[in-house]
């Protein structure tokens, strides 16, 4: 791991990637994915604001990464605070709505209460909120 120049109000770290299998609680999903290494503080740490974004995999028509940036369902729920938001970028790809759809089951799985909704753009972000966190629906 590589610490970067640190900001104010973030900590930015360069960690490279590395074949995992990630286990999807409450679900019994096993998956193979190409993920960060870990690090101790995502254990350590509850986090409210969690942004799943990453670069195109270089896929063409219908070619697709199966459950593209699955490895950050091996830390859900337990990473998150109480009140929380995540955002998945690049929804509209087939590999993203995989992993949309089984963090989506995590939660039901392990009953943590969450708002679901969709951001139209240039491209399409899904996002998981806390109830008390509802009114980024109108933003």
């Amino acid at each position: 791991m590589q610490r970067l120049r640190p900001h104010v109000a973030h900590d930015y770290r360069h960690v490279p990637l590395e074949r995992k299998e990630v286990s999807c609680s409450g679900t019994g999903l096993r998956l193979v994915a190409m993920w960060y290494q870990d690090l101790s503080e995502v254990h350590i740490h509850k986090l409210n604001y969690i942004l799943v974004d990453g670069p195109d995999p270089g896929t063409y028509g219908t070619a697709y990464t199966q459950y593209s940036h699955s490895g950050i369902l091996q830390y859900m729920p337990s990473i998150l605070a109480q009140s929380f938001v995540v955002v998945f970028d690049d929804a509209e790809r087939y590999g993203e709505i995989m992993t949309i759809r089984a963090l989506k089951g995590v939660f039901d799985a392990c009953a943590v209460p969450y708002i679901q909704f969709l951001i139209h753009g240039i491209k399409t972000q899904v996002v998981f909120c806390s109830p008390d966190q509802f009114y980024l629906q109108s933003v």
